[in-house]
Protein backbone atom coordinates (compact mmCIF):
# COMPACT_ATOMS: atom_id res chain seq x y z
CA UNK A 1 0.00 0.00 0.00
CA UNK A 2 2.90 2.60 0.93
CA UNK A 3 4.52 1.49 -2.58
CA UNK A 4 1.40 2.25 -4.49
CA UNK A 5 0.65 5.92 -2.61
CA UNK A 6 4.05 6.58 -3.69
CA UNK A 7 3.24 5.75 -7.45
CA UNK A 8 0.51 8.34 -7.32
CA UNK A 9 2.92 10.79 -5.99
CA UNK A 10 1.55 10.55 -2.30
CA UNK A 11 4.97 10.50 -0.96
CA UNK A 12 3.79 11.45 2.59
CA UNK A 13 1.33 8.50 2.88
CA UNK A 14 3.58 6.40 1.81
CA UNK A 15 6.46 7.08 4.30
CA UNK A 16 3.84 7.06 7.23
CA UNK A 17 2.60 3.63 5.98
CA UNK A 18 6.21 2.56 5.54
CA UNK A 19 6.90 3.85 9.15
CA UNK A 20 4.29 1.62 10.46
CA UNK A 21 5.44 -1.56 8.36
CA UNK A 22 8.68 -1.04 10.25
CA UNK A 23 6.96 -1.16 13.19
CA UNK A 24 5.33 -4.34 12.89
CA UNK A 25 8.27 -5.52 11.53
CA UNK A 26 10.38 -4.64 14.99
CA UNK A 27 7.44 -5.86 17.03
CA UNK A 28 7.61 -9.16 15.06
CA UNK A 29 11.42 -9.15 16.75
CA UNK A 30 12.50 -9.31 13.49
CA UNK A 31 11.42 -13.52 12.95
CA UNK A 32 11.04 -12.83 8.87
CA UNK A 33 14.32 -11.14 7.38
CA UNK A 34 12.50 -11.52 3.92
CA UNK A 35 10.01 -9.23 5.27
CA UNK A 36 13.04 -6.86 5.74
CA UNK A 37 14.03 -7.10 2.57
CA UNK A 38 10.65 -5.77 1.18
CA UNK A 39 10.03 -3.26 3.54
CA UNK A 40 14.02 -1.99 2.66
CA UNK A 41 13.26 -2.41 -0.98
CA UNK A 42 9.80 -0.68 -1.06
CA UNK A 43 11.11 2.48 1.72
CA UNK A 44 14.52 2.37 -0.98
CA UNK A 45 12.05 3.65 -3.79
CA UNK A 46 10.70 6.39 -1.61
CA UNK A 47 14.12 7.83 -1.03
CA UNK A 48 15.06 7.46 -4.56
CA UNK A 49 12.09 9.66 -5.75
CA UNK A 50 13.59 12.42 -2.68
CA UNK A 51 16.50 12.21 -4.03
CA UNK A 52 18.17 10.23 -1.45
CA UNK A 53 20.09 7.97 -3.49
CA UNK A 54 22.83 7.05 -0.77
CA UNK A 55 20.72 5.92 1.83
CA UNK A 56 18.76 4.44 -0.97
CA UNK A 57 21.77 2.08 -2.03
CA UNK A 58 22.15 0.85 1.43
CA UNK A 59 18.90 -0.24 2.03
CA UNK A 60 18.70 -2.08 -1.56
CA UNK A 61 22.18 -3.99 -0.05
CA UNK A 62 21.27 -4.53 2.58
CA UNK A 63 17.70 -6.87 0.59
CA UNK A 64 20.12 -7.83 -1.29
CA UNK A 65 22.70 -9.69 1.21
CA UNK A 66 19.16 -11.03 2.86
CA UNK A 67 18.28 -13.01 -0.58
CA UNK A 68 21.60 -14.30 -1.36
CA UNK A 69 20.74 -16.38 1.97
CA UNK A 70 23.51 -14.97 3.63
CA UNK A 71 21.54 -14.83 7.05
CA UNK A 72 19.19 -17.16 6.68
CA UNK A 73 19.24 -19.75 4.18
CA UNK A 74 15.20 -20.20 3.97
CA UNK A 75 15.65 -16.17 2.79
CA UNK A 76 17.35 -16.99 -0.22
CA UNK A 77 15.61 -16.19 -3.59
CA UNK A 78 17.46 -15.97 -7.05
CA UNK A 79 14.40 -14.38 -8.67
CA UNK A 80 13.87 -11.40 -5.72
CA UNK A 81 18.21 -11.24 -5.67
CA UNK A 82 18.12 -9.92 -9.55
CA UNK A 83 15.15 -7.82 -8.50
CA UNK A 84 17.40 -6.41 -5.79
CA UNK A 85 20.39 -6.00 -8.45
CA UNK A 86 18.04 -4.11 -11.36
CA UNK A 87 16.75 -1.74 -8.32
CA UNK A 88 20.41 -1.08 -7.71
CA UNK A 89 20.98 -0.19 -11.24
CA UNK A 90 18.31 1.89 -11.32
CA UNK A 91 19.94 4.09 -8.41
CA UNK A 92 23.25 3.78 -10.09
CA UNK A 93 21.39 5.61 -13.13
CA UNK A 94 20.19 8.25 -10.97
CA UNK A 95 23.68 8.76 -9.87
CA UNK A 96 25.04 9.59 -13.60
CA UNK A 97 26.73 5.53 -13.56
CA UNK A 98 25.73 4.56 -16.43
CA UNK A 99 27.71 1.39 -16.76
CA UNK A 100 28.20 -0.20 -13.48
CA UNK A 101 23.93 0.21 -13.80
CA UNK A 102 24.93 -1.37 -17.14
CA UNK A 103 26.53 -4.28 -15.75
CA UNK A 104 24.18 -4.93 -12.82
CA UNK A 105 20.94 -5.03 -15.05
CA UNK A 106 22.50 -7.32 -17.15
CA UNK A 107 23.22 -9.75 -13.59
CA UNK A 108 19.28 -9.32 -13.21
CA UNK A 109 18.50 -10.74 -16.14
CA UNK A 110 20.66 -13.09 -16.00
CA UNK A 111 18.91 -14.50 -12.56
CA UNK A 112 15.34 -13.33 -13.10
CA UNK A 113 12.31 -15.89 -13.63
CA UNK A 114 10.67 -14.16 -15.98
CA UNK A 115 7.66 -15.89 -15.93
CA UNK A 116 7.36 -15.02 -12.41
CA UNK A 117 7.59 -11.44 -13.58
CA UNK A 118 7.90 -10.84 -16.95
CA UNK A 119 7.22 -7.11 -16.11
CA UNK A 120 10.52 -6.44 -14.34
CA UNK A 121 12.46 -8.17 -17.58
CA UNK A 122 11.17 -5.99 -19.96
CA UNK A 123 11.79 -2.84 -17.74
CA UNK A 124 15.38 -4.15 -17.62
CA UNK A 125 15.29 -4.51 -21.18
CA UNK A 126 14.22 -0.95 -21.71
CA UNK A 127 16.53 0.66 -19.16
CA UNK A 128 19.46 -1.12 -21.06
CA UNK A 129 18.72 0.15 -24.13
CA UNK A 130 18.57 3.63 -23.10
CA UNK A 131 21.51 3.31 -21.20
CA UNK A 132 23.00 1.85 -24.20
CA UNK A 133 22.11 4.75 -26.26
CA UNK A 134 23.24 7.33 -23.38
CA UNK A 135 26.84 5.86 -23.92
CA UNK A 136 26.51 5.94 -27.96
CA UNK A 137 25.98 2.21 -28.76
CA UNK A 138 22.88 1.91 -30.51
CA UNK A 139 24.09 -1.10 -32.64
CA UNK A 140 24.15 -3.03 -28.82
CA UNK A 141 20.63 -1.41 -28.16
CA UNK A 142 18.78 -3.03 -31.45
CA UNK A 143 19.15 -6.38 -30.95
CA UNK A 144 16.95 -5.74 -27.64
CA UNK A 145 14.17 -4.50 -28.91
CA UNK A 146 12.39 -7.09 -30.33
CA UNK A 147 12.14 -9.07 -26.94
CA UNK A 148 10.71 -6.01 -25.27
CA UNK A 149 8.59 -5.19 -28.11
CA UNK A 150 7.34 -8.91 -27.41
CA UNK A 151 7.01 -8.73 -23.55
CA UNK A 152 5.55 -5.17 -23.62
CA UNK A 153 2.52 -6.52 -25.93
CA UNK A 154 1.77 -9.36 -23.64
CA UNK A 155 2.71 -8.35 -20.17
CA UNK A 156 2.77 -4.34 -20.52
CA UNK A 157 1.00 -1.40 -19.18
CA UNK A 158 -0.18 0.74 -21.56
CA UNK A 159 2.15 2.96 -19.81
CA UNK A 160 5.32 0.51 -20.31
CA UNK A 161 4.09 0.22 -24.10
CA UNK A 162 4.41 3.83 -24.67
CA UNK A 163 7.64 4.25 -22.65
CA UNK A 164 9.45 1.64 -25.05
CA UNK A 165 7.70 3.58 -28.30
CA UNK A 166 9.36 6.78 -27.19
CA UNK A 167 12.80 4.23 -26.50
CA UNK A 168 12.30 3.32 -30.33
CA UNK A 169 12.43 6.77 -30.92
CA UNK A 170 15.23 7.41 -29.54
CA UNK A 171 17.44 4.39 -30.96
CA UNK A 172 16.16 5.08 -34.34
CA UNK A 173 17.80 8.64 -34.08
CA UNK A 174 20.71 7.53 -32.95
CA UNK A 175 20.42 5.17 -36.21
CA UNK A 176 20.03 7.68 -38.00
CA UNK A 177 16.60 7.13 -39.11
CA UNK A 178 14.51 10.71 -38.37
CA UNK A 179 11.47 9.88 -39.87
CA UNK A 180 10.73 6.47 -37.92
CA UNK A 181 12.29 8.81 -34.61
CA UNK A 182 9.50 11.39 -35.41
CA UNK A 183 6.79 8.91 -35.99
CA UNK A 184 7.51 7.07 -32.33
CA UNK A 185 7.98 10.13 -31.11
CA UNK A 186 4.84 11.37 -31.89
CA UNK A 187 3.19 8.72 -31.81
CA UNK A 188 4.36 7.85 -27.64
CA UNK A 189 3.39 12.07 -27.11
CA UNK A 190 -0.03 11.31 -27.96
CA UNK A 191 -0.36 8.16 -26.08
CA UNK A 192 1.18 9.75 -23.28
CA UNK A 193 -1.65 12.53 -23.31
CA UNK A 194 -4.14 10.68 -23.52
CA UNK A 195 -3.53 8.73 -20.37
CA UNK A 196 -2.41 11.90 -18.41
CA UNK A 197 1.34 11.46 -18.61
CA UNK A 198 2.27 14.56 -18.91
CA UNK A 199 5.64 14.84 -18.07
CA UNK A 200 6.67 11.86 -20.07
CA UNK A 201 4.74 13.69 -23.06
CA UNK A 202 7.09 16.52 -22.14
CA UNK A 203 10.04 13.95 -22.31
CA UNK A 204 8.98 12.98 -26.13
CA UNK A 205 8.62 16.61 -27.11
CA UNK A 206 11.99 17.44 -25.69
CA UNK A 207 13.43 14.47 -28.01
CA UNK A 208 11.54 15.55 -30.99
CA UNK A 209 13.04 19.18 -29.94
CA UNK A 210 16.34 17.76 -30.80
CA UNK A 211 15.38 15.73 -33.89
CA UNK A 212 14.27 18.88 -35.16
CA UNK A 213 17.35 21.12 -33.82
CA UNK A 214 19.98 18.56 -35.51
CA UNK A 215 18.03 19.20 -38.84
CA UNK A 216 17.89 23.21 -38.59
CA UNK A 217 13.95 22.91 -38.98
CA UNK A 218 12.75 26.42 -37.44
CA UNK A 219 9.48 25.83 -37.85
CA UNK A 220 8.97 22.68 -36.70
CA UNK A 221 10.88 23.86 -33.34
CA UNK A 222 7.98 26.51 -33.12
CA UNK A 223 5.68 24.24 -33.39
CA UNK A 224 6.77 22.23 -30.21
CA UNK A 225 6.52 25.47 -28.45
CA UNK A 226 2.94 26.17 -28.93
CA UNK A 227 2.32 22.34 -28.05
CA UNK A 228 4.32 22.94 -25.04
CA UNK A 229 1.64 25.39 -23.95
CA UNK A 230 -1.35 23.98 -23.26
CA UNK A 231 0.86 20.83 -22.11
CA UNK A 232 2.34 23.37 -19.09
CA UNK A 233 -1.61 24.11 -18.16
CA UNK A 234 -2.26 20.56 -17.82
CA UNK A 235 -3.22 19.18 -13.93
CA UNK A 236 -0.94 16.15 -14.92
CA UNK A 237 2.12 18.05 -14.87
CA UNK A 238 4.04 18.11 -11.60
CA UNK A 239 3.89 21.91 -10.32
CA UNK A 240 8.05 21.29 -10.04
CA UNK A 241 8.29 20.37 -13.30
CA UNK A 242 6.64 23.80 -14.71
CA UNK A 243 9.91 25.64 -14.41
CA UNK A 244 11.47 23.04 -16.75
CA UNK A 245 8.82 23.57 -19.36
CA UNK A 246 8.86 26.92 -19.51
CA UNK A 247 12.60 27.20 -19.76
CA UNK A 248 11.88 24.31 -22.30
CA UNK A 249 9.50 26.09 -24.60
CA UNK A 250 11.47 29.72 -24.04
CA UNK A 251 14.50 28.02 -25.76
CA UNK A 252 12.46 26.78 -28.65
CA UNK A 253 11.23 30.43 -29.21
CA UNK A 254 14.21 32.19 -29.26
CA UNK A 255 16.19 29.11 -31.42
CA UNK A 256 18.75 28.42 -28.80
CA UNK A 257 17.86 24.83 -27.60
CA UNK A 258 21.21 23.00 -28.05
CA UNK A 259 21.72 18.82 -26.97
CA UNK A 260 23.01 20.48 -23.68
CA UNK A 261 20.35 21.99 -23.20
CA UNK A 262 18.26 19.28 -23.82
CA UNK A 263 20.27 16.84 -21.38
CA UNK A 264 20.20 19.27 -18.82
CA UNK A 265 16.47 19.45 -19.61
CA UNK A 266 15.79 15.90 -19.50
CA UNK A 267 18.09 15.08 -16.61
CA UNK A 268 15.45 17.56 -14.41
CA UNK A 269 12.53 16.11 -15.96
CA UNK A 270 13.12 12.27 -15.06
CA UNK A 271 13.67 13.11 -11.82
CA UNK A 272 10.31 14.28 -11.04
CA UNK A 273 8.96 11.11 -12.20
CA UNK A 274 8.53 8.50 -9.53
CA UNK A 275 10.88 5.30 -10.14
CA UNK A 276 9.45 2.81 -12.06
CA UNK A 277 9.53 -0.44 -9.64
Amino acid sequence: MGNAYRMLGRRGWAGRLLAGAWEAFRQSKGQMVEIEAQIADFEAALLLDEGQTGRAQALLERARLIYTGAEDPEAEDPHLLAQTLAHQAFCLEHSSQPEPALELLGQAAARLDPKRDPRLLLLILRRAILLLLGLARPAEAQPLLPRARHLARRHGTPRDRLRLRHAEGRLAAALEQPQAAEQAYRRAVRGFLTVDEGLDAALGMLDLAVLYAGQGAADAMAGVARELLPLAQSPAIDPGALGVLVEFRQACDEQRFNPALAAELRDSLIGKRPCEW
